[in-house]
């Protein structure tokens, strides 16, 4: 018996049927600190792809009955962008984050359409240093199993640097304008009632233990 198929014994109210696609239950899932990762990269006109990863502050996915009036709400950490290169990172920082002034990038998905099995696409928005940028994410709903039971998600999106970049970046700029920066997402959320149970079970098990002191 598959680990999916004993969660939706175990615990079936995580889990539904909506026009014969399987999907998380409705409702609020949050996705706790560290359960998030997420790789930014870019192509360089030599040389390896310029990586890096970029911390999730807290995150929230709202599923709706209707799974296609869904939303979530994710806020980056800005100046957790770190490629291994500090010159470019200052730049990145101080130039095209203006990490100072906004150290959150949030992300927003307004709107979500089924594609074929896993697969669904979603619009939305990104914003960064205060400006808002149209973002179209590629998105895998890959079942309900392990911590917690969470629900796996995975993403991906492209952005034309152009539409990120500031107007005065200079010849830097000019030459990462052309680029496409690419995002892929992995991340697993909880539902709401499942983080109040299980917090409410520890805290019964710091009182019994308190009891017998």
């Amino acid at each position: 018996m598959s680990e999916t198929t004993n969660l939706q014994q175990a615990a079936p109210n995580l889990i539904r049927t909506f026009d014969g696609v399987e999907l998380p239950a409705a409702g609020l899932w949050h996705i706790p600190s560290g359960w998030a990762s997420i790789e930014l990269s870019v192509p360089r006109g030599f040389g390896p792809a310029l990586r890096s990863r970029i911390r999730l502050k807290q995150g929230m996915i709202a599923i709706a009955d209707d799974p296609a009036h869904s939303t979530a709400h994710l806020s980056l950490d800005a100046a957790s962008v770190r490629t291994g290169n500090a010159t470019i990172d200052d730049y990145l920082h101080d130039e095209v984050l203006n990490t100072r002034k906004c150290s959150t990038i949030p992300v927003h998905v307004a709107s979500v359409a089924y594609s074929k099995g896993s697969s669904w696409a979603a619009d939305g928005w990104i914003t960064v240093r205060g400006a808002s940028t149209p973002i179209e994410l590629a998105i895998s709903y890959d079942g309900v199993f392990r911590r917690g039971p969470a629900a796996l998600f995975r993403a991906q999106a492209t952005l034309p640097l152009r539409s990120l970049l500031p107007a005065t970046g200079g010849l830097r700029g000019r030459l990462l304008a052309a680029r496409t920066l690419r995002i892929d997402v992995e991340l697993h959320a909880e539902r709401i009632r499942a983080t109040a149970d299980r917090a409410l079970v520890a805290q019964r098990r710091e009182v019994a233990e308190l009891a017998t002191v």
